[in-house]
């Protein structure tokens, strides 16, 4: 957890139950994006919560502006891509399987940190033995 006291902290991957006693516990779902950096980890988040939290899920490509703002209106947990949630902010953001292996990756997991107005929770994706990560350039 990155907040804006600067607390640290990790929220696994694996562990989406956590996830969704988080953002019930606090109970204002609008106030909660989740964002990912694949579509395939949208999908799993989206099908383990659909039934649990109003959440909802969709590509801004995919609605028309006024369509689009009326989602963002709903009372729900908004779970977009990272690249979805470029120009939005919210209070929570939960940010799943960002990548920091290149200038790009590490660019796009940028603007997804800084979606955040009030507290961050960052759940980094689990690397095989194979891979490395490294901030240096």
């Amino acid at each position: 957890v990155i907040d804006n006291k600067g607390i640290v902290s990790n929220v696994s991957n694996k562990n989406l139950n956590y996830i969704y006693n988080l953002i019930k516990n606090n109970g204002n779902y609008n106030n909660w994006f989740i964002l990912t950096r694949t579509n395939k980890d949208l999908d799993k988040i989206y099908s383990y919560l659909k039934n649990k939290i109003p959440c909802d899920s969709f590509k801004r490509n995919e609605l028309e502006l006024n369509e689009f703002n009326e989602k963002m209106k709903n009372n729900s947990v908004k779970i977009l891509t990272i690249h979805t949630a470029k120009g939005l902010e919210n209070d929570y953001v939960i940010v799943s399987g960002a990548r920091t292996y290149n200038n790009e990756e590490k660019n796009i997991s940028y603007v997804a940190a800084t979606r955040a107005k009030e507290r961050l929770y960052w759940s980094n994706k689990e690397l095989s033995r194979k891979q490395t990560v490294t901030w240096e350039e």
